[in-house]
């Protein structure tokens, strides 16, 4: 819009000015996504039940860079989506959230703070679940038990994915569930990881609760969308800064997930009806990157704690 401005200076009078950037201009002068870090501490007690979560989580805060008076409490609701709001019923929570701003600038993403504190959060809970030797999946049933509709959503996941923790080594299925914009959506994931870790990503079955469906196939298309980009971003993006000004700014650089690299994807819509009316443009983000994770794990033994993927060493024995 500056540059824009300014040009339309120059040439002066009422003369129209359309001003169309390069792919490279494009790419090096948007706004990225905030990046955060989380650190988890949980205890458990002899018969594996969560007496104490503790979650520390520090990110950029777009508002606090934008608009510093909407943060001046120190707490950015935003950056914080889907780490402060935990839904599972644990003994007791404390959960920590520090705004740290750099200078570089950083914009909203689709879904923005439960997309990356649900890749922290849902891959931690499935840690939990590891260490306390119970099933990812029936392990977030249990903590559930007191929300209907999570309930529905996980239930309808168990019956519909066939979640398994016993396929052979390279094979992996992994779970994930994140409630955003009124909706709630888990998703399963399957997964091949060979031993030199080339990783396919197989199928997602999704289950998505938004209350009530209006256009069941655009609300499909939604969902499969929001898997698309997560999983872009999770197996292949990033932006490296050398000199003060981002490297990457094509496409052979800044790839995007190829339609051979796309998995099967099912939805199953779980809706809980009456007054509920979630959103459909969103909440398929979020648990779309933990849920591969976990199967990565589950195929290889190996956590994924950073993005992307395809700069971390997946093989196996």
């Amino acid at each position: 819009m500056r540059q824009a401005t300014e040009i339309a200076k120059l040439v002066g009078g009422n003369r129209p000015v359309k001003m169309i950037w390069t792919r490279e201009e494009d790419i090096r002068q948007l706004r990225g996504r905030p990046s955060g870090l989380t650190w988890f501490k949980a205890g458990l007690d002899a018969k594996g039940n969560v007496i104490a979560y503790h979650a520390r989580t520090a990110q950029h805060s777009g508002a606090a860079q934008t608009n510093p008076q909407s943060v001046a409490n120190g707490l950015d609701n935003g950056s914080s989506n889907g780490i402060r709001d935990i839904r599972y019923d644990f003994k007791d929570i404390l959960v920590e959230s520090y705004i740290r701003n750099t200078n570089i600038p950083t914009q909203a993403y689709r879904a923005p703070g439960y997309e990356h504190n649900a890749f922290h959060s849902e891959q931690f809970i499935d840690e939990i679940a590891h260490a306390a030797g119970k099933n990812p999946l029936d392990f977030r049933i249990e903590l559930t038990k007191d929300l209907p509709d999570w309930q529905l959503v996980l239930k309808t996941l168990k019956e519909k994915s066939g979640y398994r923790t016993d396929l052979p080594k390279g094979e992996g299925m992994g779970v994930a569930i994140q409630e955003s914009f009124g909706s709630i959506v888990a998703m399963c994931a399957k997964v091949s990881v060979s031993r030199r870790g080339q990783l396919t990503v197989d199928t997602y079955d999704v289950v998505v609760d938004c209350g009530n469906l209006v256009t069941p196939r655009i609300a499909e298309h939604q969902m499969q969308s929001g898997i698309t980009y997560g999983l872009t971003d999770a197996l292949l993006r990033e932006l490296t800064i050398q000199n003060g000004a981002i490297v990457e700014g094509n496409f052979d650089t800044y790839p995007l997930m190829k339609i051979t690299q796309m998995p099967t994807v099912r939805v199953h819509f779980a809706l809980a009806g009456g007054e509920k009316w979630g959103g459909m443009g969103e909440p398929a983000t979020p648990p779309a990157a933990p849920a591969m994770a976990n199967a990565v794990f589950r195929a290889t033994g190996k956590r994924i704690r950073e993005t992307p993927f395809a700069r971390q060493d997946l093989s196996w024995a």
